[in-house]
């Protein structure tokens, strides 16, 4: 047992990895499926196609990103909780009286 919760920030970690990584596998995988057909603007606003398609890649641009932070997020915690682990065990090492 460490005087920092550990176990709650290595959980917190891998909770933010595990739901950045299913968001993204899921909503990527539907943004990059999504299209609109050409017959769908009126005749007026057939270069709306080109400006859907600039929105789409936007959002997608956006979304992996999201993603990418929210697993660095979690990777940072996961990483801050072994690191005051390895704290707790070298200051345990070195104030434990040795016959």
């Amino acid at each position: 047992m460490t005087s920092i919760e550990t176990e709650t920030l290595k959980r917190a970690g891998q909770t933010f990895k595990d739901d950045a990584a299913m968001a993204s596998e899921k909503l990527v995988a539907q943004l990059e499926t999504m299209t609109m057909p050409q017959e769908a603007f009126p005749v007026f606003a057939w270069n709306l196609t080109g400006d859907y398609e600039t929105l789409r890649q936007g959002a997608l641009d956006v979304s992996r990103a999201l993603f990418q932070s929210l697993d660095a997020i979690g990777q940072a915690l996961s990483n801050i909780a072994t690191h005051y682990e390895q704290q707790e065990q070298v200051r345990t090492e070195n104030f434990t009286y040795r016959n």
